[in-house]
């Protein structure tokens, strides 16, 4: 039986949700320390609950941060605020989650790039 495209989409969410959830839990950088990492911008994804409009996006923006670049795919977004803003973005109506870690590559590009596999199609 071949995948539908539904489940081949769900399969992908999946993934790069554990691929964000493992990458917070990547240690520190040597030398660093937990108020270092709060008073400086650090990189976020946020999920964001169905219908929540543009309303995590501008509470990104109001806490001091900026909105790096959209990822459909998980229905959120890549962000960088300062550390100390993350408890209060996550208490913003409209958003599932917010999970620190490193900034993601441009995946969508990448994508694009050779050797890229159609999802929309099969193998064979």
């Amino acid at each position: 039986m071949r995948p539908t495209r539904r489940r081949v989409q769900r399969r992908w969410q999946r993934g790069v949700s554990a691929a964000v959830a493992a990458a917070a839990v990547l240690p520190l950088p040597a030398g660093a320390t937990t108020s270092a990492r709060s008073a400086q911008l650090v990189s976020v994804i946020v999920q964001e609950r169905p219908a929540a409009g543009d309303g995590p996006e501008q509470a990104v923006t109001r806490l001091g941060g900026r909105v790096v670049r959209q990822i459909p795919l998980i229905h959120g977004f890549s962000a960088r605020l300062p550390g100390t803003a993350i408890a209060a973005l996550r208490g913003t109506r409209g958003v599932r989650s917010v999970t620190l870690g490193p900034a993601l590559p441009n995946v969508t590009a990448a994508a694009r790039g050779a050797g890229a596999v159609d999802l929309g199609r099969g193998a064979g």
